[in-house]
């Protein structure tokens, strides 16, 4: 199982890239209390397109809409969304 992972920091939401990555990703914005349309979009096409998990670590972000990444408060629930995720992706291949 490869629950391998990559910390990204992004001082804001306008800063976001994720191109090429092909990793499961911890997102980690340093200012941001929301997220908006054009960054979710971006987060939500990762996930689809590289079928890898996206966690964003943040205590304080919130989103109205349903994604396809988690939202968690700390890096150590993001690794374990990454393992249960790698998991279920592995189960159901």
């Amino acid at each position: 199982m490869n629950t391998n992972w990559k910390l990204i920091k992004f001082t804001s939401v306008n800063k976001i890239k994720l191109e090429n990555l092909d990793v499961n990703i911890i997102v980690q914005f340093e200012l941001e209390s929301s997220l908006n349309q054009k960054c979710q979009k971006i987060m939500n096409d990762y996930v689809y397109k590289f079928k890898k998990s996206l966690v964003v670590v943040s205590k304080h972000l919130k989103t109205n809409k349903k994604n396809l990444f988690s939202i968690v408060p700390t890096v150590q629930e993001a690794i374990d969304v990454i393992v249960l995720e790698e998991i279920e992706r592995e189960i159901n291949s």
